[in-house]
């Protein structure tokens, strides 16, 4: 397995590239599990940028950490709540229209 750019700004794309490939070379590769993705998001650059920026932007200076933790973290919930399911909807209409098409390469 090879490291690519794309793979320290969102590591779970190698642990996709992997099974694909497995599956590529005719090995049954079984789908990585929840368990999986969440051991990943320690690894998340984008997530900890997120983190890092939603402090000095959102919380303003004296407010307790357990207080602006919370409120961080309800604003990305929510946000997440919202936005998720546009996103999987998006993904699978875009599924739908290249399936089948020389578009789709695995």
């Amino acid at each position: 397995m090879f490291v690519t750019g794309n793979d320290l700004l969102d590591p779970g794309s190698a642990l996709g590239r992997r099974s694909a490939t497995g599956a590529r070379f005719g090995m049954r590769a079984a789908p990585d599990g929840s368990l999986a993705g969440l051991m990943m998001h320690p690894l998340n650059l984008m997530a900890w940028a997120m983190i890092f920026s939603g402090f000095p932007n959102f919380v303003t200076p004296g407010t307790p950490a357990l207080q602006a933790t919370a409120a961080i973290a309800i604003c990305l919930l929510s946000l997440q709540v919202m936005l998720h399911p546009i996103w999987t909807l998006a993904g699978d209409r875009i599924a739908r229209t290249v399936a089948g098409s020389t578009a789709k390469k695995i």
